[in-house]
């Protein structure tokens, strides 16, 4: 019999449309048949994987939705309250204040730093994520991995320990809105802010890419906005060493979100380097500039979508858009990690040209058409093309 968790799982990922009825019953008649030949029973999800109907990033994704279905869950309410902290309570030196979100990885609180006297964002583990000695040493990476970022626009790791039998970690606590609701609030931003966003979120990631760092989550929800117009890149808990070993990160290697995943992480691709992040943000500025995701449908369907299908031309929803900010978005999100912009200096680089006026699309109208619309098309045969274009024009004038 399956556990309650196993046939949450199993419900989520046939109500999402990642594998069907018959393949849940296949994998289940799978384990019934290890079991009588007294073998070891591997998790549900394994099997699933196994036999190739669904692949390791659908499983993080199902886990996760099916972790905050869990949550609504009455008869699970004893594994999700149990970050919950009275305002007063003290843990670790940190008097809690109030609580500012509440997720399937546990609570965020505003707290005091008592030693200090500083106000400080106070995440505690739940208690069912606790006893998970795997995802422990992966939040504990969290804590190191973030601790090494000292950057303007990266939210600073701060500590990390127990006490009570809580696990918590403490970051900065920024006073601002995530653009997630900003985009909720006014929908489709201002080009020239949402450029402005990115650029700061772009600086961030080449920190992290200098510190040998992935994010591997970059989304509109993990960017914070302050009062003054500072953007702050945050949740690093789901950062990779990218110089580690990849049996150190094997369970936690592809957890990025659908609507913003690149192609590598939803095909559940090992090698995922910090291009990847620069797919993400170039999907969080769609979404930004245009006001939509760029893919819909089912989490599924949405993976399958950003591996396959064509990019939406941004400017056929938002018409007012730049050409090349048209441009910029389709060369981050490539298909190819091999045609975006290698590395986040490079994209700063466009960034800083395009909001001081400058072109920098190798189209005239900064549009590109068939491969180019992927960012695939070299820029050396542009130049090539102009140059030829270019003594023409001489010769006719000489005529």
């Amino acid at each position: 019999m399956p556990t309650e968790e196993e046939y949450r799982f199993a419900k989520t990922a046939v109500a999402r449309k990642f594998c069907t009825k018959e393949q849940i019953e296949h994998c289940l008649s799978v384990r019934k048949d290890l079991k009588a030949k007294g073998e070891t029973l591997p998790p549900f999800h394994e099997i699933l994987v196994r036999e190739k109907f669904l692949t390791p990033p659908q499983v993080e994704i199902i886990q996760s939705i099916a972790a905050g279905e869990g949550a609504k869950d009455p008869a699970s309410a004893s594994d999700t309250s149990d970050s919950a902290a009275a305002q007063g309570t003290v843990i670790g030196g940190y008097e809690i204040l109030k609580k500012i979100d509440k997720g399937a990885m546990g609570t965020v609180y505003k707290a005091r730093q008592i030693s200090m006297d500083r106000i400080v964002a106070f995440k505690i583990l739940s208690k069912k994520l606790s006893r998970d000695m795997e995802f422990v040493k992966r939040f504990e990476r969290e804590a190191r991995a973030t601790a090494k970022l000292s950057h303007p626009n990266i939210i600073l790791g701060i500590d990390v320990g127990e006490a009570d039998g809580r696990r918590f970690f403490v970051m900065e606590y920024v006073d601002g809105k995530t653009v997630q609701e900003l985009l909720k609030r006014g929908g489709a931003m201002d080009e020239k802010r949402a450029l402005g966003i990115v650029l700061q979120i772009s600086r961030a990631l080449d920190h992290a890419h200098r510190h040998h760092l992935v994010h591997r989550d970059v989304k509109p929800e993990n960017i914070m906005v302050t009062r003054d117009g500072s953007a702050k890149l945050c949740d690093l808990g789901l950062a990779k060493l990218t110089n580690t070993d990849s049996s150190q990160t094997e369970a936690g290697k592809s957890l990025g979100t659908p609507n913003y995943i690149s192609p590598e992480q939803a095909r559940g691709e090992t090698s995922v380097d910090i291009r990847s992040d620069i797919y993400s943000l170039g999907a969080s500025l769609y979404h930004m500039v245009v006001g939509q995701v760029p893919f819909t449908g089912s989490p599924a369907v949405v993976m399958t979508k950003h591996i396959h299908e064509e990019l939406p031309d941004p400017k056929n929803i938002n018409a007012e858009l730049m050409d090349d900010t048209c441009w910029l978005i389709r060369k981050m999100m490539a298909k190819e990690a091999k045609d975006r912009h290698q590395t986040p200096r490079d994209l700063i680089l466009d960034l800083e040209k395009l909001i001081e006026g400058e072109r920098i699309s190798p189209e005239p109208s900064g549009r590109a058409s068939g491969a180019e619309k992927d960012g695939t098309a070299s820029l050396e045969k542009n130049k090539k093309v102009r140059r030829r274009t270019r003594r023409l024009g001489t010769r006719r004038f000489r005529f």
